[in-house]
């Protein structure tokens, strides 16, 4: 029966066998069906329409999400592709179909063609041997094939010689595809090793970080300190583990509201991972999302929203700072996990005019002593809040070496 003419939105193919109908939007490898969520395949459609492009972070949101949408794309966008790579099993480091241009969106590099290209039905040139959308043909008596070696000229198919030749080379033909299968088993099982083991063998440990300042998205200016402070804090609590270098806060907060890339901030800095995040105040509750960078692929690989009363503050932090242990593979010695859980919950009262401090506590004198001022205060409301005394002392000492009046 003659084929049927290719439509305008016909399935198209790539890699290894992935087969992606975009009309239907179905992503298949083979007979196999790939689950994906909406946004994470119409990125990929939009990929694959723009092959070899760069599709801006724009032009995805304005496709994927339409224009007028308030979000933050940044970290959806990360999220979608990172989850279309690991449905295809790319890997960011070293792609094969979706690469990351830094500061502009993505491109993808791989391959595109037709079913009918594939097989061979309508391309110009040889067939590929790589054919993984349809069916072998199954051979049986009645379809002609080529003879056995040592038999010479003899007919075949419907002609062939006694049954029991016959008999021989359909043998003959189930061993030889009972061999390939195992083949393909052993190929296909040596492949999953190598490919669970590379991931930790391609990215380089993780060793520095820097916590750039959060934002505030309190829709407040006043809480402002607040998204610094908390800011101190965890850097603090993150510079508790020895094995981790972490850059200091007077370094970070001239990146406040920058627009410069992570892999510039990253180099100007010297570190191998970011740390992002936001905070938002609803009266006495707090919520924090962080998230990690990597320097060298602008890859994002955790985030977490973290939602807790503000006397709850010094406890979310240290979580976050063991959350970040983990993720980066550095190890916490039992004498630094316990110095970071031995935070206890505090006033909310107490600890916003902490805050107050760690933020006001800046370069001129009048800074300084308004510090001064709001570590005093958060003593006297609690004598037994040890950070507090650690700040006056900071504080004081950080007046004897201001020189500005």
């Amino acid at each position: 029966m003659a084929s049927k003419p290719a439509e305008v939105e016909e399935p198209v193919c790539f890699g290894e066998g992935y087969e992606l109908d975009v009309r239907r939007r179905r992503l298949c490898r083979g007979r196999h069906f790939i689950r994906l969520e909406r946004i994470p395949l119409e990125i990929l459609v939009l990929l694959v329409e723009r092959k070899d492009e760069i599709v801006t972070r724009d032009e995805i949101v304005s496709r994927v999400w339409g224009k007028g949408v308030f979000l933050d794309t940044d970290n959806s966008i990360r999220g979608a592709v990172r989850k279309l790579r690991q449905a295809l099993k790319d890997d960011a480091g070293s792609p094969r179909f979706i690469r990351t241009v830094t500061g502009q969106g993505y491109r993808f590099i791989a391959p595109v063609t037709t079913p009918e290209e594939l097989n061979g039905t309508g391309a110009t040139g040889p067939p590929t041997s790589t054919v993984h959308m349809s069916p072998a043909p199954v051979l049986d008596s009645d379809t002609p094939s080529f003879p056995a070696e040592g038999e010479g000229d003899r007919p075949t198919g419907k002609l062939a010689a006694p049954e029991t030749s016959q008999g021989h080379r359909r043998a003959r033909r189930w061993l030889f595809a009972g061999a390939m299968l195992l083949f393909a088993f052993v190929g296909f099982a040596a492949y999953k090793v190598t490919r669970s083991s590379a991931p930790a063998a391609k990215y380089a440990k993780i060793a520095s970080v820097a916590v750039m300042p959060l934002k505030n998205l309190s829709g407040d200016p006043t809480q402002e300190y607040l998204a610094d402070g908390m800011t101190e804090e965890l850097i603090g609590r993150l510079s508790m583990i020895g094995g981790l270098r972490v850059i200091s806060r007077t370094s970070v907060m001239q990146f406040k509201n920058t627009r410069l890339l992570t892999p510039e901030i990253a180099k100007t800095l010297g570190v191998d991972a970011l740390v992002e995040g936001s905070v938002i105040r609803e009266g006495s509750r707090i919520r924090i999302h962080a998230q990690l960078i990597r320097a060298s692929t602008d890859e994002h690989f955790w985030s977490e929203t973290y939602d807790r009363e503000l006397g709850d503050a010094l406890t979310l932090e240290s979580e976050i700072a063991e959350s970040v242990a983990r993720r980066v593979e550095v190890t916490v010695t039992g004498e630094e996990r316990a110095r970071l859980v031995a935070a206890r919950p505090v006033s909310p009262e107490v600890y916003e005019v902490y805050l107050k401090g760690l933020s006001a506590n800046g370069n001129s004198r009048a800074e300084v002593e308004a510090s001064i001022a709001n570590f005093d205060e958060a003593i006297s409301k609690d004598p037994t809040f040890a950070p507090a005394y650690v700040g006056l002392a900071h504080a004081y000492d950080n007046l004897g070496t201001v020189f500005v009046g």
